[in-house]
């Protein structure tokens, strides 16, 4: 059968008819999800250097602010090109965020290798093929009504629940069976605040092969330090460090162009870098913002900084009752730290006259409020001073407090 193209055009104000290519029609401003390898935007050295640690089996340390692509780089790009490169392969991909004790590490760990036994071995004919694989766990099949199947597992010769240790030394004997395994924790910081973790997991890493890539991800530095890079921390010197850095502003601007051209909005150099460094050069918002202007307003627009502000003005508006619920459930106190350095920031220096002043809490006070801001990743300590994580939730105190 014979497939039928639809062509759509775009009138430009030269009155030249140009057609959309069939790829322009994946050319979107992704939030909200993972960003798929069309809509990646740079970091070519942060990849190159992550597919070849994946394939060298070297072990590094990423850092980056949230929002900024690391997942997307590490689910989308990274992890499929390793695939494709080993064709007996097993990826064990973990998120750390927010957990609170070592029986949530452990059932963290234990449902992400549920999940990459059934993703890497995808039928029951597969699986039962593979059980001998993982010696010490017995792996069941569970057949949803759709017909599909889950994988659970469960202790071989106890009855004690399996911990992350355990899985860790199945990874071992996978690779004893000339499967190629990686190893990858997302927001792994967060196990700083587990008392025992740290030790325990360079205690499991350091029987692991060599040659097994294991990457690590974080977005608070100040709490990847401590694991890192402090002297007598357990991790002390362990493998390589990489930064995210930001992207350039021109880069940005072409990307923009790239896509509301297929609406014939146009917006010029200046106003595409006012709003990168409103958005702190962040993907997400600015990516939020763009995709505002393009559903919101009308074919043929040209973006200048007046549209600009309304449009910000509009996207936090929208947003206003999560916001509103979010701020709820913090203090007046912490409520009103993140306000001051939303129309303030950068702040450098937190614990000051002036902006103490301006606060009606003690210095300790404002102190202990800004490490439990910092930990919880809504507020930055930049080479500058401190930043609000998120630049909208910022917009949106500055706009309505």
């Amino acid at each position: 059968m014979s497939t039928v193209l639809f062509v759509q055009y775009i009138f430009y104000s030269t009155t030249e008819y140009l057609p959309i290519k069939q790829d322009d029609r994946m050319k979107r401003f992704i939030h909200s999800a993972l960003v798929d390898k069309e809509n990646f935007l740079n970091l070519e050295k942060e990849r190159d250097l992550l597919i070849s640690a994946l394939i060298k089996g070297e072990r590094i340390v990423i850092y980056g602010r949230r929002d900024t692509g690391k997942t997307s780089l590490i689910k989308n790009i990274a992890i499929p090109l390793f695939k494709k490169k080993n064709k007996s392969c097993f990826v064990l991909y973990v998120d750390f965020m927010e957990v609170k004790n070592l029986e949530a590490i452990h059932h963290r760990v234990r449902l992400s290798f549920q999940r990459a036994f059934a993703e890497t071995f995808p039928s029951k004919r597969k699986l039962s093929a593979t059980v001998d694989l993982i010696k010490n766990l017995r792996p069941s099949i569970n057949i949803d009504p759709l017909g599909g199947f889950n994988v659970t597992i469960e202790a071989a010769n106890r009855k004690e629940s399996i911990e992350f240790m355990d899985i860790f030394r199945e990874l071992q004997n996978m690779i004893k069976n000339d499967i190629k395994v990686a190893l990858i924790m997302d927001e792994f910081q967060d196990i700083a605040m587990v008392e025992q973790a740290q030790g325990l997991f360079r205690s499991a890493i350091q029987e692991l092969s060599v040659d097994m890539p294991i990457i690590i991800l974080g977005s608070k530095q100040h709490l990847l330090s401590k694991i890192f890079a402090q002297p007598n921390a357990p991790f002390a010197g362990w493998g390589k460090d990489l930064q995210i850095g930001k992207i350039p502003h021109e880069e940005f601007f072409q990307y923009m162009q790239e896509r509301f051209v297929l609406k014939n909005i146009s917006i010029d150099f200046d106003t595409s870098r006012t709003l990168q460094n409103q958005m702190q050069r962040i993907p997400e918002p600015i990516n939020m913002v763009c995709d505002h202007i393009f559903n919101y307003y009308s074919e043929g627009t040209e973006v200048n900084s007046s549209i600009l502000s309304q449009a910000i003005a509009g996207l936090v508006e929208n947003r206003a009752s999560r916001y509103e619920q979010f701020l709820s459930t913090f203090t007046h106190f912490e409520e009103n730290i993140l306000t001051l350095i939303s129309k303030e920031q950068p702040v450098r220096h937190i614990l000051g006259k002036a902006f103490l002043s301006k606060t009606d809490a003690s210095a300790k006070g404002v102190d202990n409020i800004i490490k439990r801001l910092e930990n919880k990743a809504l507020i930055y300590h930049e080479k500058e001073g401190y930043v609000m994580a998120d630049p909208l939730l910022s917009h949106y105190l500055c706009l309505y407090r």
